[in-house]
């Protein structure tokens, strides 16, 4: 997470930096060429005022007299100014054509930039590096080119040295943010570290009371959805947070983070020997991009406490009260999931200010066991990692294996669409699908946001009877 913050400083720094220059390296650019614009405009005023030649100063008026023409010109333009004009008739026929005034345009070319011109309709612009002006006369159409190709040229030398120049300070800037974004986040990072807390061991006798705070719950309840594969649904990848298993290749757990989906990976409920493998895992889940992990035990819980990221405690911890809340604040879990062998008032008069939700649908698992009953009697193959257990009754209870460790769960869903008002004082609930299909999964999906009543073959576990 430290490592995320410090490569968002950088950005958002370098982003400011570089919108800085390009607004001033815009402006002084933009005012240089209207400068430009500006002195031709008057330049072609002055001839076009008169049948496109300088007017001649007054007799006696020498270098550094008063200014040529009303607009304030140097006596010396007409010796230092490059240009053209060509007279058009009324029917759009060359006249005459001037070029005395410009070695760089022979006749014929200057015809065929008036012409060129004169077909487009329009009375002034830049044509090539000259700037030209149309006006009618008594004579007919004048068309006065002025050479800016000098100017010009010095314009876009400018532009390429203040980019340059821009482009290195910008590299100067960087390697200073990179040297200097460590400090600049460590009072950050040092209260993320408090926050988390340290695990020590202490005597039972200094364990501190509950404190006993009331709970103030989100305004808006949100909504989680708990996958046990990595297909997600477009309906569902806006929801507060979407869990997929730590298992998920990488490359799809990209892909996921591309869509903009909140994700979270959910940890094995059991390790059972394969704490290296999670935690390599979670190292690369983590330099992928993903911020947020589900902990069902205090092993896998330990492991996250190695990165980090935002961890989110599961129903197995077993949060059943304020102090078991509290110890998962003290330990750095950014919220709960509470037992569901809780009542949903139960739940609700739990204190602590840690944010914590309950299940609101699924298939809740039953029980967590190391030898998978398949495996002890048909064997592994065609079991695909998800089979069924009959009890003598003939009812089916769905199983989830993952060659390590056998989830059964129960027979029928948990199912609470239509009675979300109970679950007020939570902040969030999940929806958990395990061994649903596509289509069934966004049926429920969408009768939970409608409030929709369950049909037969549901339960609402233990919310409403408790646990006798």
């Amino acid at each position: 997470m430290i490592k995320k913050l410090r490569r968002k400083f950088v950005t958002v720094a370098m982003c400011s930096v570089i919108a800085v220059l390009a607004v001033i390296i815009g402006i002084i650019n933009a005012a240089g060429f209207y400068n430009l614009s500006q002195k031709a405009d008057e330049t072609l005023a002055v001839l076009s005022e008169n049948g496109g030649v300088f007017p001649k100063p007054e007799k006696g008026n020498k270098a550094g007299g008063k200014p040529l023409g009303p607009h304030g010109m140097s006596p010396e333009a007409p010796y230092e100014t490059r240009y053209f004009s060509v007279l058009f008739s009324g029917s759009g026929e060359i006249i005459s054509v001037n070029t005395g005034s410009i070695a760089a345009i022979s006749t014929e070319e200057a015809m065929e930039y008036a012409r060129q011109v004169y077909r487009s309709g329009k009375t002034s612009g830049f044509y090539s590096d000259y700037k030209y002006s149309f006006s009618d006369g008594a004579q007919g159409g004048l068309l006065i080119f002025l050479d800016c190709g000098r100017d010009l040229s010095t314009l876009r030398s400018f532009f390429l040295t203040s980019l340059w120049v821009s482009l290195a300070g910008i590299a100067g800037v960087l390697v200073l943010v990179l040297l200097f974004s460590k400090i600049a986040i460590r009072p950050v990072a040092e209260s993320l570290e408090k926050q988390r807390g340290q695990r020590r061991p202490a005597p039972f006798s200094t364990v501190a009371p509950p404190k006993g705070e009331n709970h103030q719950a989100s305004k808006k309840q949100k909504l989680r959805v708990w996958f046990e594969h990595d297909r997600v649904p477009d309906c569902m990848k806006g929801c507060d947070l979407v869990y997929v298993p730590l298992s998920t290749p990488p490359q799809r757990l990209e892909e996921l983070l591309n869509q903009e989906v909140n994700l979270a990976v959910h940890m094995p409920r059991g390790m059972f020997g394969r704490e290296d493998a999670v935690r390599r895992q979670l190292a690369q889940a983590e330099e992928i991009g993903v911020s947020h992990v589900w902990v069902g035990n205090l092993g896998a819980l330990a492991l996250a406490q190695e990165t980090d990221m935002f961890i989110h405690g599961g129903f197995s911890l077993n949060i059943f009260n304020t102090a078991s809340v509290e110890w998962c604040e003290d330990n750095g879990l950014s919220d709960v999931e509470l037992s569901f062998e809780l009542t949903a008032e139960q739940a609700r008069r739990i204190g602590g200010r840690l944010p914590r939700g309950l299940i609101a649908y699924g298939r809740l698992p039953l029980m967590l066991i190391r030898n998978c009953p398949n495996r002890n009697g048909a064997g592994c193959s065609g079991c695909g990692e998800a089979s069924s257990l009959k009890d003598r009754k003939g009812v089916s209870f769905p199983m989830i294996c993952d060659h390590i460790c056998t989830q059964i769960l129960n027979s029928v869903p948990l199912e609470m669409e239509d009675r979300k008002s109970d679950f007020s004082g939570m902040d969030f609930t999940v929806l958990r699908f395990t061994v649903e299909n596509s289509v069934e999964s966004e049926e429920k999906f969408h009768a939970f946001h409608s409030g929709q009543a369950p049909k037969d073959g549901f339960t609402r576990g233990l919310y409403y009877r408790g646990v006798d």
